[in-house]
């Protein structure tokens, strides 16, 4: 215990003073900063002058002066010039497109918007929504309809209320499932970076020791069981503590900068139950630990360092599946493969949290899916540690089947 102790300690303190360690905390740390203080600077800078401006150019015999509404991003100048001279203003970039509004027949607008440098998406979205409610309010005129009929036509809409027959579970509003789905894409998201990155980190080290030699002296010292816990332990405690200073630091921040972030935090933690942060913390860790298991089980597989690309490529598939499938679960959680996907040891980490957050499923699958990813973790160590004590001193070019069957003969002995 001792020896475990003071190994997992140096290999811990080795990877807090690593200088991809460092660089890569800064960066992640200058990231989450950009992501939460560039609202408040963009609103220091949202004046007139930074809007989307177009012109207007009616050629109909309607009023759009009170449709036609200016937005945080768009400037509506309604003109009579001469549609020669607002094109020429549009390409010398002094404003930046003309809208023309035509009568299409007695009911309907024709609308062409005329660009020099293309519009952003959401730039598009929004004049196309102004010109929707406009071609509305004229279709309202035109009908002689009075201005109450025409209110309640505008602020119609048919709330639908969902009830649960099932007696047994605390349904969550279509809020809640929408503030599950954002958080349940962060951690998602974190998962997938920081299992690629440590897997990576722990494969290349135990490679690098064991290309180099300096795994016979360690071995010689300390068990190989000893040397595999250390090395995952070590690693974990190393990602967890990164994480740890990314979270507090954003939350810090956000506390500090406020805004429409905090405001958004705010209503996640509120939508968001206690048994969700415990859950999704246990799926961390034991995803942590899963992986780094294999990733120390096939760096002592290979004999050099340039083999270990080859050899993550199967965790590395199994990580970006359980990704894509989260991603997926956000439209559609309720679907057979993202609940089938939620069971599996290698992608429940990403896809039950996601569940959790975004729909009514019940606390004993939850526990059953974290059970059995416990009882994979187990069989796995225990079939992983075996393998690991005859592979890390194998350096014969073979396959990898060939190295396994080697590595798990020499054990028998």
């Amino acid at each position: 215990m001792n020896k475990f102790r003071i190994l997992s300690g140096h290999i811990f303190l080795q990877k807090l003073k690593n200088k991809m360690f460092l660089v890569s905390t800064i960066l992640l740390l200058l990231a989450v900063t950009a992501l939460i203080v560039w609202p408040t600077i963009q609103e220091s800078f949202d004046d007139e002058d930074s809007k989307t401006k177009i012109y207007v150019l009616n050629q109909t015999n309607q009023d759009v002066d009170d449709t036609l509404n200016n937005s945080k991003l768009i400037s509506y100048n309604e003109t009579k010039k001469n549609i020669k001279s607002i094109e020429k203003q549009v390409e010398e970039g002094k404003a930046d497109g003309l809208l023309v509004l035509k009568q299409k027949d007695n009911v309907n607008l024709l609308a062409e918007l005329k660009t020099y440098e293309s519009l952003s998406p959401e730039e598009l979205q929004l004049v196309g929504q102004d010109i929707t409610a406009l071609n509305q309010s004229i279709v309202i005129q035109n009908s002689k309809l009075t201005s109450e009929q025409a209110g309640n036509i505008f602020n119609a809409k048919v709330d639908i209320k969902e009830i649960d027959l099932n007696k047994n579970s605390n349904s969550k509003s279509d809020e809640d499932k929408q503030a599950g789905a954002f958080l349940s894409y962060a951690v998602g998201f974190l998962i997938y970076i920081f299992i690629l990155s440590y897997l990576s980190m722990i494969t290349n080290d135990v490679a690098s020791e064991k290309s180099s030699r300096i795994m016979e002296i360690l071995i010689s010292s300390v068990s190989p069981s000893i040397h595999l816990l250390s090395k995952i332990f070590g690693v974990l405690a190393a990602g967890i503590t990164q994480i740890a200073i990314l979270i507090s630091y954003s939350l810090g921040l956000l506390y500090l900068v406020g805004g429409d972030y905090l405001d958004l935090f705010k209503d996640v933690k509120e939508a968001v139950s206690i048994s969700y942060f415990i859950f999704t913390i246990i799926f961390i860790v034991l995803a942590y630990i899963l992986y780094l298991t294999m990733g120390a089980t096939l760096g002592s597989l290979v004999s050099k360092v340039e083999e270990t690309s080859q050899a993550l490529l199967p965790p590395v598939m199994l990580v970006m599946v359980g990704f894509f499938v989260m991603f997926y679960g956000m439209v559609d959680p309720n679907s057979m493969i993202v609940k089938t996907f939620s069971y599996i040891p290698f992608t429940s980490p990403m896809v039950m949290p996601m569940r959790i957050s975004t729909t009514d499923m019940h606390l004993w699958q939850a526990l059953l899916s974290a059970f059995i990813l416990f009882l994979t973790i187990v069989i796995m160590f225990i079939f992983n540690l075996r393998l690991y004590q005859g592979s890390v001193l194998i350096y014969s070019p073979n396959s990898v089947f060939k190295k396994v069957k080697q590595a798990w003969s020499l054990t028998q002995k």
